[in-house]
């Protein structure tokens, strides 16, 4: 499989995702490097799982949250995302870098792959979403959507959409 077709620059995917948001956290990937260096202000996280909560934190405070990490970390959310979302009643952005759909990738990424982690997140009664499903311009729009109806959101990237040289 070749890689997808490029939707926008990391610098226009940050771009947009700040008209949105103003709190960034997640686990840095690859596959979104060229994204962090224009969010402002991005807090790294350890884990998955403790950026999910830095962001529902933040959220409570009166931030606009946005997660940043790549599919193979959805594993960890799935506890912290289904108690906070459960309790609290409040959304969060997800952006899921993912990996696995290409041959020269590594075994636990190619066992992840794109339709895997969007059941995954679907189950935890996450509405997920590929990127490529909006317009670039729209981003900022659907994210205050569904930060405004209190609901988290996951936008999955699949490889090679947002450029990684």
């Amino acid at each position: 499989m070749t890689r997808h077709k490029q939707y926008m620059t990391g610098l226009e995917m940050a771009t947009q995702l700040m008209k949105a948001c103003d709190y960034f956290t997640g686990v840095p990937d690859g596959a979104l490097k060229k994204i962090l260096p224009h969010l402002d202000p991005y807090y790294p996280a350890p884990r998955e799982d403790h950026a999910i909560a830095m962001a529902f934190g933040a959220r409570l405070i009166g931030k606009k949250p946005c997660v940043l990490m790549q599919n193979s970390g959805v594993g960890y959310i799935g506890d912290v995302l289904l108690g906070l979302t459960t309790l609290y009643r409040t959304g969060v952005v997800i952006i899921v870098g993912c990996r696995g759909e290409f041959a020269n990738e590594e075994p636990q990424h190619r066992a992840w792959g794109y339709e895997r982690t969007r059941r995954l997140i679907r189950t935890y009664g996450v509405e997920a979403c590929d990127i490529r499903d909006f317009a670039p311009d729209d981003l900022p729009e659907i994210i205050t959507y569904n930060l405004n109806r209190s609901y988290p959101l996951a936008l999955l990237i699949r490889r090679g959409v947002i450029d990684e040289n």
